[in-house]
């Protein structure tokens, strides 16, 4: 007689996501719908309550569905930590979006944004809402630091982390930026932040 598995794991496992869509979608929602710059993408005037402001979450969801699928699109990776209850579906606690060197998304590259769903963020946050997201003013941010820094690379050479998110509950474990490392080994990575929580985090990791 086989014995019922009663094991809950300490340590997440880390793997390329698969079947973990939804899930990863709804992490993400969860993650992102405090932050100011997000808010300031969506032109929320204040705090976005998913209960009382039901447009304003469904528009949250379909920008960061937008940011999954050009991901998928540009060839990119998106891993998934996940740690196993007994007796339950194994929780997604944290996933990053990893653009590839010279993937990175520019809105005048139309075909990418086209495919990827950006007309329903247009229809719903308007031209002043995408204007805001400006990926291409991104860019020459870090055109500025990568020389700032002395770099003779070329930030488009890097792989981007366009998204990372992990549950509250359990933030702060690094698990997923180092299971990218060891997979281009030589490769330089950019990161970017929204908040100052984000950057002592970064910082947590030796950047």
């Amino acid at each position: 007689m086989s014995t019922p598995d009663t094991t809950t794991s300490l340590t997440p496992t880390t793997r390329l996501a698969t079947s973990e869509d939804d899930r990863i979608k709804t992490l993400a929602h969860a993650a992102f719908v405090g932050d100011p710059v997000f808010h300031c993408f969506g032109s929320f005037r204040k705090h976005l309550e998913p209960v009382t402001n039901v447009k304003g979450s469904d528009n949250l969801r379909r920008f960061l569905r937008f940011l999954s699928n050009t991901c998928c699109l540009s060839g990119g990776r998106i891993t998934v930590a996940l740690f196993k209850n007994a007796g339950e579906e194994d929780k997604v606690v944290a996933a990053p979006f990893w653009l590839p060197p010279n993937k990175h998304l520019v809105l005048w590259k139309v075909p990418t944004p086209i495919r990827a769903r950006v007309i329903p963020i247009l229809e719903r946050w308007g031209l002043a809402g995408l204007m805001r997201i400006r990926f291409d003013s991104s860019h020459a941010a870090l055109e500025k630091g990568y020389k700032g820094k002395g770099s003779k690379e070329s930030p488009d050479a890097s792989w981007y982390l366009q998204l990372i998110m992990t549950d509250p509950e359990y933030q702060g474990q690094s698990h997923l930026v180092r299971e990218a490392f060891p997979h281009a080994p030589n490769s330089i990575f950019t990161l970017e932040l929204t908040t100052s929580k984000s950057r002592d985090q970064y910082l947590h990791l030796g950047f």
